[in-house]
């Protein structure tokens, strides 16, 4: 009998050990699960945002290229009204032109024949 309970008391003893490394176990499942769906949920959230700054991404790219277009066309247009102002006379053209039509012009300034020239020449003389 005193082998039977001794050999009771390892028993219990095993199975006491059994029971305890078993709860450690389950409870390294448990952890081992949170941290799984941890990771798929981080995995998840990084793949959602890397399609999302691919698609600004491309949507910044698209907005680029029309402004980019945008300004060759402003470019062009530039570049055609420049050509464009070499036609039309400039300020100092104009000044110049206006101070030829004031000296020619009969009403601001007298003109003399030449034979009133020549009369005040004569009077002049004597």
């Amino acid at each position: 009998m005193a082998v039977d309970k001794r050999t009771e008391m390892i028993i219990q003893e095993i199975v006491r050990r059994i029971n305890r490394t078993d709860d450690r176990l389950r409870i390294l499942e448990q952890r081992i699960k949170v941290m799984d769906s941890s990771l798929s949920s981080l995995e998840a959230s990084s793949i959602k945002q890397t399609n999302e700054l691919k698609d600004k991404s491309l949507a910044i790219e698209a907005k680029i290229k029309i402004m980019s277009e945008k300004l060759d066309k402003i470019e062009n247009l530039v570049e055609k009204l420049n050509e464009n102002l070499k036609n039309y006379a400039k300020r100092s053209d104009i000044k110049e032109i206006e101070e030829m039509f004031s000296l020619l012009n009969p009403i601001k300034n007298e003109f003399v024949t030449r034979k009133e020239l020549l009369e005040i020449l004569r009077e002049e003389k004597t």
